[in-house]
């Protein structure tokens, strides 16, 4: 893509806003902006959730003394539509389809008991602030979800 703001060819601002666009044609540099978006969006969410919601319990108790972080649930499953759309039309540039909608839940449960088992460790046992607990369990994630998000969303040829 030809940059926008800085039209000016041969000029250090036109090469580098050339170059920052040309990342944009690398999936995984795509997938890591979509990501950051998402993780942007999940972390406010689930924030907002925490202190409204969910401030007077904000774990749900499991059988064998398993618990659960009621605002980063709900936070997963209200963005779920909204991550798949950004996934699939910007990261990965494919059709938007409701078959593979369905399917997307599929690639997030590998990141939401990462997430759920990271919160468990950061908030309960090392004592972290929820705020950082947050934040650190989202970014555990990336690197397994870019494959497994890869595989759901992407069409095999």
């Amino acid at each position: 893509m030809k940059p926008i703001l800085f039209k000016k060819e041969g000029t250090l601002l036109y090469r580098l806003e050339a170059w920052a666009w040309s990342l944009l044609d690398i999936p995984f540099v795509r997938f890591l902006v979509a990501g950051g978006l998402n993780t942007a969006l999940g972390y406010l969410t689930t924030l907002l959730l925490r202190y409204t919601v969910f401030m007077d319990e904000p774990k749900w108790m499991l059988p064998f003394d398993l618990e659960l972080d009621g605002a980063n649930t709900v936070m997963f499953l209200l963005l779920l539509p909204v991550s798949y759309t950004i996934q699939a039309l910007f990261a990965f540039r494919t059709t938007w389809s409701w078959k593979r909608l369905f399917l997307y839940p599929l690639s997030s449960i590998p990141n939401y008991v990462i997430q759920q088992t990271f919160i468990f460790i950061f908030e309960s046992v090392l004592l972290f602030p929820p705020e950082i607990s947050y934040a650190l369990s989202a970014m555990a994630a990336i690197p397994i979800m870019y494959i497994v998000i890869k595989l759901l969303v992407v069409k095999k040829r």
